[in-house]
């Protein structure tokens, strides 16, 4: 009779470690906000939710675009990012980086002095989510061999651009979203 208790406890152990990791599976089957900068996180999620329901997602994109058409650049980051949280396309990343991008270059406008490491933090960030969007491509294959190529492109100039901490004015998503740059 122990044994059969033994064998009882033991196996209700294993039931409850198991239900914790499908616990935590499911937790972590959500996107954060860092994940969007993560390459291999984006890919991953995409790869086990494929079927995921992208509707959800259309509600927060509807209220970026209509924030982005009247230059409101950081509730337009903020809805695309919400959006990719849902369920990250390369569409979406894009619009999230671009957007993004914009909203820290009217900041650092509006300050005296931007300083260069908030540029390249800004570049970093933008970079990554751009290889994030690659990432997404890389699953979901949306994107058209040009825009694809644009990414590409974009995600290696802005990460020249953090490197150099500089501004460089031969990245298209810094060359169209920066006011200093479209004046040279």
């Amino acid at each position: 009779m122990p044994r059969l208790w033994v064998r009882l406890l033991c196996a209700a152990s294993m039931l409850s470690w198991a239900s914790l990791s499908n616990a935590a599976g499911v937790a972590s089957s959500a996107l954060a906000q860092g994940d969007l900068e993560k390459p291999e996180v984006v890919r991953s999620w995409l790869e086990s939710n494929r079927d995921a329901p992208r509707s959800d997602a259309q509600a927060f994109r509807l209220a970026a675009e209509r924030a982005r058409a009247s230059g409101r650049w950081g509730a337009a980051a903020k809805g695309y990012a919400e959006a990719a949280l849902v369920y990250p396309t390369p569409e979406l990343l894009r619009a999230y980086a671009e957007t993004l991008l914009r909203d820290r270059i009217a900041v650092s406008a509006g300050s005296s002095a931007p300083t260069a490491s908030v540029r390249r933090t800004d570049w970093e960030r933008g970079a990554a989510i751009l290889r994030a969007a690659l990432a997404a491509d890389d699953v979901l294959r949306s994107l058209a061999p040009a825009q694809r190529q644009d990414l590409v492109a974009s995600s290696d100039c802005l990460a020249a651009a953090a490197r150099s901490g500089q501004m460089v004015t031969t990245c298209t998503l810094l060359r169209t979203n920066d006011p200093a740059s479209r004046a040279r």
